[in-house]
């Protein structure tokens, strides 16, 4: 639905995302970590079955009165000390990150009911033929199915490794634990990314094209006293930093005022010379900080003119000393939904819907144009902070024009031939 407005020479065309702002709640799910393990019925199974979302922390693992499957008594008492164990060891030695190790514990849950049977029976054919399921059965993405693979990995790397745990397993059940996972039966890392839907990135051109649409919005807000003018130019610093930055969305929600300080090679940039960033960790490792150097005069003045003039006016709300960069019309920390929705109503506004952009997609873009502009695959990769070259490599978008123009430079340029032998 569309608003058309006649206003004296021209017609302006107001999308119905300009007039009225939603927000979309999020789902929470329950990871029922204590319940009995039992095997999922046949019918729950079948429903499952080729839907490519399902994962272990959306699995019921309640008892059920058809072809249920309970442990005995001595391998639940025994199961639930290993787990505890882990959890300790991940969660508390190795500081992991307490939801990330809950995750692993769905996926090894996940393949006991699919085995029907404990850790230290498992075989090679059992870890094969659960992962058959999870890849066949239930479709999941190839690199979600490696996930779970290596979940299952390191959960039986400290079963085996430990000596106390390993000798107890042997003493009460008869037989040792051991590795079932290995190069012939895993996933391996590739340096291409396997998803199927790779996530799209947006040309030099059309980042314009975004950027001017949100300007556009702002300037009909502000011709028609309409209250999304603030929202909207707060969108316009937002996504100008997430695409300047190279930014995943939860990145620029985390963003505080004191995370910007000065560049001493770029003083033209003031104080918004570098950016800490609070980024995601590894295997639930918990948050990572990194430096970001700002490369756009453009970006720091957007970032200068939305703190002195813009965020003061979104303090209203607010609590006292509030130090989130980026507020919501309320006067909180702006969440990841929030900024998901603005996005594709800024979308909306610049005609770049249906072309399947998101917020990450900006990040996309982003890591592809530092690498045509000569950055390295290092600093790009720190910039982006990926921990391997590898996943900068699939971020990147180079047009077959880009890798035609670098060739032609290479071989026309005789300083770099190759000799001859």
């Amino acid at each position: 639905m569309h608003l058309t407005v006649d206003t004296s020479a021209k017609c302006h065309i107001i999308p119905a995302t300009f007039i009225k702002c939603t927000s979309v709640p999020l789902n929470a799910f329950l990871i029922h970590l204590e319940l009995p393990i039992t095997r999922l019925s046949r019918s729950a199974a079948l429903d499952r079955k080729g839907d490519p979302m399902t994962h272990p922390h959306h699995l019921k693992l309640a008892p059920h009165t058809e072809g249920n499957f309970t442990l005995p008594a001595e391998d639940t008492a025994l199961l639930n000390e290993i787990i505890e164990g882990y959890k300790a060891r991940r969660i508390g030695a190795r500081r992991y990150n307490k939801k990330s190790v809950e995750g692993e514990l769905a996926v090894v849950r996940d393949f006991i009911n699919h085995s029907q049977m404990s850790p230290w029976h498992w075989g090679d054919s059992d870890f094969e033929a659960w992962c058959n399921e999870i890849g066949v059965n239930r479709k999941l993405a190839v690199s979600t199915q490696r996930k779970y693979q290596s979940a299952v990995k390191i959960f039986l790397d400290y079963l085996v490794n430990n000596q106390g745990l390993r000798n107890k397993v042997k003493e009460l059940c008869g037989v040792a634990p051991r590795q079932i996972c290995h190069r012939d039966n895993m996933i391996q890392h590739k340096l291409d990314r396997e998803l199927a839907r790779k996530k799209p990135a947006l040309t030099e051109e059309q980042v314009k094209h975004l950027l001017d649409g949100i300007a556009e919005g702002i300037d009909l807000a502000w011709r028609f006293t309409s209250k999304a003018l603030i929202p909207l130019q707060r969108d316009k610093a937002l996504f100008s930093l997430v695409y300047g930055l190279g930014l995943r969305a939860s990145e620029a929600c985390n963003l505080d005022l004191e995370d910007f300080y000065p560049n001493s090679d770029l003083p033209q940039l003031g104080r918004f010379g570098f950016t800490r960033v609070t980024g995601k960790g590894s295997r639930g490792t918990g948050p990572k900080f990194r430096t970001v150097q700002i490369m756009y005069e453009w970006v720091a003045e957007t970032l200068c003119w939305y703190i002195e003039e813009i965020r003061p006016r979104l303090l209203k709300h607010a609590a006292p000393n509030e130090k989130a960069l980026f507020l919501s019309e309320r006067g909180t920390r702006l969440t990841r939904s929030s900024l998901d929705n603005r996005f594709q109503e800024a979308v909306t506004l610049s005609g770049l819907d249906g072309l399947g952009f998101t917020p990450h997609c900006l990040r996309h873009s982003q890591i592809s144009h530092a690498q045509d502009t000569g950055l390295s695959l290092e600093a790009t990769r720190r910039m982006a902070g990926h921990a391997f070259a590898s996943t900068t490599q699939g971020y990147t978008h180079v047009g077959d024009r880009a890798v035609q123009n670098e060739i032609a430079h290479r071989v026309n340029n005789p300083q770099r031939q190759q000799h001859h032998y």
